[in-house]
């Protein structure tokens, strides 16, 4: 908003300026220039001005809950260089480097993918989502395909969240690591996920022929083609982990989410004898 009030207060300026010497060209008391900002000078308004547009488009309540501040850090290319702590340390292969803000790349993270996924082990874990006292959230995208993940760590510093630190690490290394190895197939094999399905999973879905109401009761193996979701993602995902809570139960509860298309499904799956389940799923 300055920025645009600033550059139409310069053309009113102009104007004034320019009206008058437009008649009278050859008139040699006129000055062919009469710079009061060098352009140095005009680079730094210019970039004091995107600074200010950058914080002022955060809104306040953003840095309160994790998930409002990361829509705006993947949306917004100065608002994002500003929330990183350079030089910012990357970890690979147990070797660090540091990178400064020139060669950072911007992230969208999964704007560009209108979609994310969260992986918790409880309810008590969801919770977190909503913790406003939260200080510390890793957000992992894992790569399914190539076995890694690039962990994202921010933590919240003087009330605002920034990103501190990368590390990439091998997905066996992942807590979740039985769980996304499992995921992987289940995501793109239709026999493997009726053969995942515990006796009776649990359901609440949509009731298509009634708007706002929805279907619930229990699954059967042989009904999970008409009822699986449309969408699960096989490639990567993208998962929010609050907190430093390194808890590996024996219980899942895998969500897609979708980014401004109200599309959320939940898969709630169990390990029984070694082996993972759906026990639950909800849309």
């Amino acid at each position: 908003m300055r920025k645009a009030a600033a550059i139409f207060a310069a053309i009113i300026l102009l104007s004034v300026i320019c009206f008058p010497v437009a008649g009278c060209k050859g008139n040699s008391d006129v000055p062919e220039r009469a710079d009061s900002i060098s352009s140095d000078d005009s680079i730094n308004v210019e970039e004091a001005s995107e600074d200010s547009v950058a914080e002022m488009s955060m809104p306040l309540a953003a840095d309160m809950i994790f998930e409002d501040f990361i829509f705006n850090f993947a949306s917004n290319r100065k608002l994002q260089t500003n929330r990183i702590a350079f030089p910012l340390p990357i970890t690979r292969n147990g070797e660090k480097t540091l990178i400064d803000k020139r060669q950072w790349q911007t992230e969208h993270f999964f704007m560009d993918k209108d979609y994310y996924t969260l992986i918790f082990d409880n309810r008590r874990q969801m919770r977190a989502m909503n913790d406003t006292a939260m200080k510390h959230v890793t957000l992992e995208n894992i790569l399914l395909a190539e076995k890694t993940i690039k962990q994202y760590i921010f933590n919240r510093i003087d009330g605002k969240w920034m990103l501190t630190e990368i590390v990439h690490l091998p997905l066996e290394k992942s807590q979740n690591a039985s769980f996304l190895s499992f995921y992987e197939r289940f995501a793109t094999d239709e026999s493997f996920q009726i053969e995942s399905m515990s006796r009776y999973v649990n359901f609440s879905i949509p009731d298509p022929n009634h708007d706002f109401t929805s279907m619930t009761g229990t699954l059967q193996p042989d009904q999970w083609p008409a009822f699986k979701p449309e969408f699960m993602p096989a490639d990567s995902l993208l998962n929010i982990v609050y907190g430093n809570d390194t808890e590996s139960g024996p219980q899942r509860i895998f969500i897609i989410e979708g980014v401004g298309s109200g599309m959320r499904t939940e898969m709630t799956f169990r390990q029984e004898s070694g082996r993972w389940r759906l026990k639950e799923l909800n849309s």
